[in-house]
């Protein structure tokens, strides 16, 4: 049975289990244990889908990678303290 076949049944129990005729402390048992394996089995879906993103289709996995922008030529914070303390000079 693939893991997506496992959610839709898992789901199908956590919505029936409310309906079913059991005493409280066993429907509230029930839902835990559901909700533990709905929990591990998204894990494991996420964890596979990242695996395939990554994956190179040759066998290796590649990752992101930064590259560091260029630094901006274009006026800098200083230039305007030197602007501002020159128009104050005129003054």
């Amino acid at each position: 049975m693939s893991r997506e076949s496992l959610v839709f049944m898992f789901g199908i129990m956590v919505f029936i289990t409310p309906l079913i005729g059991v005493p409280p402390a066993w429907k509230d048992y029930a839902l835990i244990a559901f909700g533990v394996i709905l929990v591990l089995i998204g894990f494991s879906l996420r964890r596979s889908a990242y695996y395939r993103k990554i994956s190179r289709g040759n066998g290796e996995a590649g990752t992101d990678f930064f590259v560091e922008s260029t630094p901006k030529t274009s006026v800098t914070h200083m230039d305007h303290v030197l602007e501002d303390a020159e128009i104050d000079k005129t003054l």
